[in-house]
């Protein structure tokens, strides 16, 4: 397992290397977690799952498409 420290490196880990799967957290230090799978889908189109996380408790997160 690997982590990130923000959005940023998180493209940059997710492009360069092959993972099975991606675990997103919701609040990032430098972008919203949604923002960051959005971008991840147009650089990966859909090859990766994608699984968003928050430990916010507020199950009233926006969602966008």
């Amino acid at each position: 397992m690997e982590a990130a420290r923000d959005g940023r490196q998180g493209v940059e880990m997710a492009i360069a290397r092959n993972f099975d799967c991606i675990l997103v957290d919701y609040r990032l230090p430098d972008m919203d977690g949604l923002d960051l799978v959005a971008e991840l889908r147009e650089r990966l189109g859909g090859a990766v799952p994608l699984i968003v996380l928050t430990g916010g408790g507020d199950e009233s997160v926006p969602s966008r498409r």
